[in-house]
């Protein structure tokens, strides 16, 4: 990236132009430093509308610590459940402990909520498991 991006990247975020960043965010022909930059400067401007975006972009290996970032940042408690998810299924216990301190956040914020979305989120997730068990004793 070089400089000329990084001014361009700036600017959209001083317009506080969501669209401009999140176009960046999602554009993976971009490099990582600048879709990193689009994920942390939408959590700086909290910009609510970027939730599912940065959501997506959870699973991607370069991206997932600034937009866990800029998810708390944000502080919509719909993150609560995509975090869980990452923090179940990863098998890395630096990324768990960065989940579990992203959610402690979270729920700071908004107790209430966050308790709210991990509950319906356990009660889906032990549902799914009652599922697979139930077909597993079939066969």
């Amino acid at each position: 990236m070089g400089i000329k991006d990084m001014a361009r990247l700036q600017e959209l975020k001083q317009r506080r132009d969501v669209a401009g960043l999140l176009a960046t965010l999602e554009d993976e022909e971009r490099s990582g430093t600048e879709r990193r930059f689009a994920a942390a400067a939408l959590g700086d401007l909290q910009a609510r509308r970027a939730v599912a975006p940065l959501v997506a972009v959870l699973d991607d290996p370069d991206l997932w610590q600034h937009a866990m970032q800029a998810l708390v940042k944000i502080g919509d408690p719909v993150a609560a459940a995509p975090l869980v998810e990452l923090m179940y299924t990863t098998t890395d216990r630096f990324t768990r402990k960065k989940v579990r301190k992203a959610l402690k956040q979270l729920h700071d914020k908004d107790p209430d909520e966050v308790r709210a979305v991990l509950d319906a989120y356990e009660e889906a997730r032990e549902r799914r498991e009652a599922r697979r068990e139930s077909r597993r004793r079939r066969r």
